[in-house]
């Protein structure tokens, strides 16, 4: 029993972490703005966004889903590859939505600054 459970052992150790090293992730920055009407020096003109729903798609199918933070960031892992990334902003029934690509290799992050304009004027 004893011959058998060490391999099996070494088996799971050399397994776990090449499984970790093709694991990747795609990190998103999301801001809004303007914040007011006029821009001063000393007041930002934009901010973080938080509550944006980002959607992960691969070969059509929905991979991960997340949400922004309130600092407007997100960080999903994924499998290395190509993505397609939908990023919705405001009520489900009419959101401002941004698509783009991001290719994640393993072990990398892949950041992705998105901005929303506020339609503040």
């Amino acid at each position: 029993m004893r011959r058998l459970l060490l391999p099996l052992a070494v088996a799971a150790l050399l397994a776990g972490p090449a499984a970790a090293a093709s694991k990747g992730a795609i990190a998103v920055v999301a801001v809004r703005g303007p914040l007011t009407p006029v821009c001063a020096a000393e007041v930002p003109c934009s901010g973080p966004a938080p509550g944006v729903r980002i959607t992960v798609r691969k070969h059509g199918l929905v991979v991960v889903r997340g949400v922004t933070d309130d600092r407007g960031y997100v960080r999903l892992r994924v499998d290395g590859g190509l993505y397609l990334v939908t990023a919705a902003l405001g009520p489900v029934s009419r959101p401002r939505t941004q698509t783009f690509q991001v290719r994640v290799r393993p072990g990398r992050t892949s950041v992705v600054h998105l901005s929303f304009d506020t339609g503040i004027r």
